[in-house]
């Protein structure tokens, strides 16, 4: 982290980005700075980062890692991309939030875990649904036997 503020950049720039993470992190102004997006569709990209004030966009994720080397990572491509993404993101130094489901099969999950265990950074998954209270109280029953 450079002068105490975690440097955030976005890989994907598609619907989730704009109605959630964006959103979020723009009111979070005093902890990060949402240094870059990258996305395929570069106006999609250069759209978002004008409606947050995102300093940078990017066609190419690889090339907005490398240049920008940021903290952490958001990891918001469709599906079939998250394994890659994500290894790439954790081999550049980067903390990884990887949206759901975290890879297409058991073999890139992997990949991604010994990616964030050889990188030394965390790899979190958005698995928002175990933080509601129904999956809690259910979690209690399954852990007492009930």
């Amino acid at each position: 982290m450079r002068n105490d503020r975690l440097r955030v950049a976005i890989v994907g720039a598609g619907q989730i980005v704009e109605v959630t993470h964006l959103p979020i992190l723009s009111s979070m102004r005093e902890e990060l700075d949402l240094v870059g997006i990258a996305d395929i569709v570069p106006e999609r990209a250069e759209r978002l980062a004008m409606k947050f004030g995102v300093e940078r966009a990017f066609h190419d994720y690889e090339e907005m890692l490398s240049t920008l080397e940021p903290d952490a990572a958001l990891v918001c491509t469709p599906n079939r991309f998250h394994a890659a993404a994500t290894v790439t993101a954790l081999r550049t130094g980067c903390h990884v939030f990887c949206e759901k489901p975290p890879a297409m099969n058991k073999e890139e999950v992997r990949r991604m875990m010994v990616a964030s265990r050889k990188s030394g950074r965390i790899l979190s998954f958005n698995f928002n649904y175990r933080y509601r209270r129904e999956a809690i109280a259910i979690k209690k029953f399954v852990d007492n036997g009930d």
